[in-house]
């Protein structure tokens, strides 16, 4: 199972600085992955980056909940860091946590947290054909009438792709640039949807590709390759 950007002490670290958190944040968070694992009976998690939100959340309650969740979690944990990883270590063998570098290769998949990191990892790594990354919190906007609705998405481009940011105490990034061939897969509660294939509703941003096909796999474009990432926009920011 793959997911990104826990964010794990989020609500600790704003609690820290006197600010208003809702309750039960990581509970609900660590719950949905313990559900998830007994549906798909996946044995291991791999966590594409900022698994922690930042150290002073990382206070000795959260830590001792998190080891106590993971004696009952017994899938093996890893963690491509994120740039929210800091003193991830300090915690790493109370969680039972097995920590990469800052990228992962898998066969022809990748897996590296910031999508401006992509196209360094395909350049540099011939064999790799796909790189799955995190960071953004991707989402898409919807409106119908006087509606509107923003939604959290996976966010595939021809050869990398963007995962929704899995806490639900995190934002969500619009993606209001296109690149060509992308795709929006938006999540409504317990459904996933091709954004492209809808009908009835107008999408905001109008980027939206009209076909529903899959998008080809291409070569980084020279652009690309000259900035060793995507191409920076909205998309790709590094703000998270």
């Amino acid at each position: 199972m793959i997911i990104a950007d826990l964010h794990l002490g989020k609500s600790e670290a704003y609690a820290a600085s006197g600010m208003p958190v809702p309750p039960g944040v990581i509970d609900d968070d660590l719950a949905r992955i313990e559900a998830l694992l007994t549906a798909t009976r996946a044995d291991r998690v791999l966590v594409v980056g900022d698994l922690l939100h930042a150290p002073v959340g990382l206070a000795p309650a959260l830590v001792d909940l998190v080891a106590a969740w993971r004696t009952r979690c017994r899938a093996v944990l890893e963690l491509v860091p994120g740039n929210h990883d800091l003193r991830i270590e300090t915690v790493a063998a109370a969680w039972e946590l097995r920590l990469h570098g800052r990228f992962l290769i898998d066969g022809e998949i990748a897996f590296v947290h910031d999508p401006l990191d992509a196209a360094e990892v395909l350049v540099d790594h011939p064999g790799v054909e796909f790189v799955w990354t995190g960071h953004v919190h991707p989402g898409v906007r919807l409106k119908a009438g006087g509606d509107r609705l923003l939604l959290p998405c996976f966010y595939l481009a021809p050869q990398y792709g963007i995962l929704p940011a899995f806490s639900r105490f995190t934002g969500v990034v619009a993606m209001d640039d296109r690149e060509p061939g992308s795709t929006a897969y938006a999540i409504a509660e317990d459904r996933i949807f091709n954004a492209t294939a809808l009908r009835g509703l107008t999408t905001c941003p109008a980027w939206l590709p009209a076909s529903s096909e899959p998008p080809a796999a291409t070569a980084p474009s020279p652009k690309v390759r000259r900035r060793a990432g995507p191409a920076r926009g909205p998309a790709t920011r590094r703000s998270r």
